[in-house]
């Protein structure tokens, strides 16, 4: 009988809590994760000047900005003119490095007002100090969601390593922080009780042979 062994998991976090730090306008924010494999954040801001950088009509939602000063506080990660939140006139768009197709994630948000959104991006729009950004996502279910209820909990983003881009967005009336990322990826270095296990197999073989012989 051949056993199945299990898988090591290991969770790294990445946790937007620093002391006060301000981006210029449109440069980013990098942050690492506090395990192995290392995964590192790259963050932009983006507002819309007091309008409406989020809007709904239907089943599209048309997010546009221009580059922003991020700011990242004790409470966590948002857009400095929006008071270091964000809100219905300002997001946050991460690039993600050291993800392997095996790594799921979860964002915590806080401080929530009304719903937030999360919506993966694989495209030529490339956040940068001079580049506004225009997307519209039509007909898409956004990779995670939220309100009030969820203030401070943990929420899955669905098929997280499928994109190079995660927007964070807010609602209508909403307003959010970004505490953290917890990431989740399974590693090829088995459990130690996977080698006490292929041990005890290997045990258990030259027992089996050793009787055959003497038979």
């Amino acid at each position: 009988m051949i056993a199945t062994l299990p898988i090591a998991h290991a969770t790294n976090i990445i946790d937007f809590m620093l002391s006060g730090t301000t981006t210029n306008k449109g440069d980013p924010l990098t942050f690492d994760s506090t395990g192995a494999p290392l995964i590192t954040a790259t963050a932009w801001g983006f507002s819309d000047n007091g309008n409406n950088a989020v809007s709904k009509v239907g089943s599209t939602t048309t997010v546009s900005g221009a580059p922003a000063q991020l700011l990242d506080t004790f409470n966590g990660l948002g857009v400095k003119s929006t008071s270091g939140l964000i809100t219905n006139s300002s997001f946050v768009v991460f690039d993600f490095s050291g993800v392997t197709a095996s790594t799921t994630a979860q964002i915590e948000l806080n401080d929530i007002t009304e719903f937030w959104d999360v919506y993966g991006l694989n495209s030529s729009t490339v956040p940068s100090s001079t580049g506004n950004v225009v997307e519209k996502f039509t007909g898409v279910t956004p990779l995670a969601s939220g309100g009030k209820a969820t203030d401070g909990d943990l929420e899955t983003i669905n098929n997280f390593a499928s994109y190079q881009y995660i927007i964070v967005i807010a609602s209508q009336d909403c307003q959010a922080i970004i505490d953290e990322f917890q990431f989740s990826t399974s590693a090829t270095t088995p459990e130690p009780g996977t080698f006490v296990m292929a041990g005890m197999a290997l045990i258990g073989l030259g027992t089996m042979l050793r009787k055959a012989r003497k038979g």
